[in-house]
């Protein structure tokens, strides 16, 4: 089933109305399929679960074998031919965060990513992010940019594959994380300390060793569909290098904002 899930993930990796999220574990696959020609979600459902069309989906649905599990839901944000923003994406000198939404505006949309980034970045070098706010000390280090683009309810956690952000969680130590920047890809550690400094960037978390590389400040830090944090940087403690992020639950509340799930 592994193998089947994956067949069908590169099958669809370049089709822009499709995204896919196979689990290498069990073998299941969930596949996001954009809205075509403005149709309501509901029809869409309809549409692809009885392969009525001859799109992707269908074709999808045609060529899974029956002991594959799939997960099939609709994201308007993935018509194609829209250009949208995700956590995880490009900037021009970092990496960005989780999808985002301003608690106080719910319309305001856009992405975190670390403080101590340019405040001008463009998203997969489209000038789309506007700067909103950033802080950059005792409570770690973020900031947030509005897009004039949709931003999705997803992040890449890793090369070209995205997944829901539903979650926001509070890292523990020994909890297993993950991160994605655009410089080193994925990479996953456990949690060493919490409410450390690096420099002026306090109450921030650290992992057992250093895995990320510049340009991968800003970028998630997961595990499944949870997010845990912002990648800031690293410090040498106890000898060792180790990466450090700012928890996500923090960047929400000094920011004011909240994780977008939908």
């Amino acid at each position: 089933m592994v193998t089947a899930a994956q067949g069908v993930h590169y099958a669809l990796l370049n089709d822009s109305s499709v995204a896919t999220d196979p689990d290498t574990t069990t073998g299941a696959i969930r596949v996001s399929v954009g809205t075509e020609n403005g149709a309501p979600v509901t029809e869409m459902r309809a549409r692809v679960a009885a392969a009525a069309d001859g799109g992707p989906a269908a074709s999808l649905l045609r060529a899974v074998p029956a002991s594959l599990t799939v997960t099939i839901e609709m994201d308007p944000q993935l018509t194609s031919g829209n250009h949208a923003v995700y956590g995880g994406g490009s900037l021009s000198s970092c990496t960005a965060g989780f999808p985002v939404r301003r608690s106080t505006n719910t319309s305001q949309h856009g992405l975190s990513t670390a403080g101590h980034c340019d405040n001008y970045q463009t998203y997969a070098g489209r000038s789309v992010l506007t700067y909103m706010a950033a802080h950059e000390g005792s409570q770690g280090d973020m900031q947030w940019h509005r897009s004039t683009e949709a931003v999705g309810n997803q992040f890449y956690y890793n090369t070209g594959v995205r997944r829901n952000a539903q979650y926001v969680g509070s890292p523990t130590p020994g909890l297993p994380v993950c991160k994605f920047g655009q410089t080193s890809g994925a990479t996953c550690d456990e949690v060493y300390k919490l409410n450390q400094c690096r420099g002026v960037y306090c109450g921030q978390a650290m992992t057992h060793r250093r895995k990320a590389a510049n340009g991968d400040s800003g970028g998630p830090w997961y595990w499944g569909t949870t997010g845990y944090g912002v990648h800031s940087g690293y410090k040498t403690y106890n000898l060792l290098q180790r990466d450090m992020f700012t928890p996500i639950q923090q960047v929400h509340i000094t920011l004011g904002l909240l994780l977008k799930t939908s």
